[in-house]
């Protein structure tokens, strides 16, 4: 069983709020939770100018093509629909993971997930090791990006292997659960990349754009507000 780090906790939780908020009292736009113990969550609108996602960016998008993807096809479709709609006036670069021996395939602009053959099983170390050696052999390979952006299922933590290896990917990293749901936990190397890189995990890739657009890693947007959680005592 490999060691992990939870994501089940704000603010990485799609669900901020509950039924458990205390007295369900709103204070100066902030909502106590009462499940927080002696944290705070902060929520404020987004401005109209937050709300327009940035221009000009540069996103790596690596797509999970395992077997338990084939599954969720038709999400992976309407993620890349999104994707392509949001970041229009963005550079996507594709990059399509395949399992066992096969090597990444460098796409630009597009992905047809039709025309994807989803086999094997990949771990997240494994496709982002592949990303690596593709953008390593592009003539592209200088180029930096804004972001990196995984897209995958919910997976199977308990068949993760903590001895995998990730590579140096030198941009923010994001994971984006196109089937909605989140996973127990992340083995220790992949929670530390995140953290580290200032990414963040999605179950939506117009969320993921738009946190990215205002630099949120460690925000979580949801129907306009933005929320994140601080310690009690900061605030006084």
């Amino acid at each position: 069983m490999p060691s992990c780090c939870s994501f089940n906790d704000p603010p990485f939780n799609d669900t901020l709020l509950n039924d458990t908020l205390l007295n369900d009292t709103l204070l100066n736009d902030t909502l106590l939770n009462d499940t927080l113990l002696n944290d705070i969550e902060i929520a404020a609108p987004l401005t109209q100018k937050e709300k327009q996602i940035s221009s000009g960016k540069r996103f790596a998008v690596v797509v999970d093509s395992s077997y338990s993807m084939r599954q969720h096809a038709a999400a992976l479709r309407q993620a890349i629909s999104d994707l392509k709609s949001t970041a229009k006036n963005d550079t996507l670069d594709f990059y399509v993971t395949a399992a066992e021996t096969e090597p990444a395939k460098a796409i630009a602009q597009t992905a047809n997930v039709d025309k994807l053959l989803f086999y094997g099983s990949l771990q997240p170390a494994e496709m982002l090791q592949q990303f690596a050696n593709a953008r390593s052999e592009s003539k592209e390979k200088n180029k930096a990006y804004d972001a990196v952006l995984l897209l995958t299922d919910e997976g199977s933590y308990e068949l993760s292997d903590n001895q995998l290896e990730l590579p140096e990917i030198n941009a923010p990293l994001w994971i984006v659960h196109v089937d909605g749901k989140l996973p127990s936990a992340y083995e220790d190397a992949l929670f530390q990349k995140l953290q580290a890189s200032q990414g963040g995990v999605e179950t939506s890739v117009v969320s993921a754009l738009q946190r990215i657009a205002l630099n949120l890693g460690d925000i979580v947007t949801v129907d306009g507000y933005t929320w994140k959680v601080e310690p009690l005592l900061s605030q006084a």
